[in-house]
């Protein structure tokens, strides 16, 4: 009468989620951090905080959009969902990409002028 433990259902998410280990998890967890040190930049006086959670979310962001098109370009089937999966990804990649570069400049821009 062998009887197996339940799993908790977050332990089989978290497991499935890295069971293999990628550039895909590495980028979640960096946007994941980098998203935490730039709210502490924003409730901390100095510039230099939030500087470098922007830096780390362009970073990622970049990190992420290698991993799509790595992605995009293995599946030529269009109708997948891994390249729709991909594609979506892509495409919010680039806008964090994007406020990620204007809030370095904005930044960088009233750390000058100050």
């Amino acid at each position: 009468m062998n009887k197996a433990k339940k799993q908790n259902g977050f332990v089989r998410i978290v497991r499935a989620y890295f069971s293999d280990f990628g550039l895909r998890q590495i980028t979640a967890i960096g946007l994941i951090v980098s998203s935490i040190v730039a709210l502490v930049g924003v409730c901390v006086p100095n510039e230099i905080t939030i500087l470098v959670g922007l830096y780390l979310y362009a970073v990622c962001s970049i990190l992420g959009m290698i991993a799509a098109a790595l992605v995009m370009f293995k599946i030529r089937n269009r109708r997948a969902p891994q390249f729709k999966r991909a594609l979506i990804a892509l495409v919010v990649l680039i806008v964090v990409f994007a406020l990620a570069l204007a809030g370095v400049i904005v930044t960088h821009v009233n750390g000058i002028y100050q």
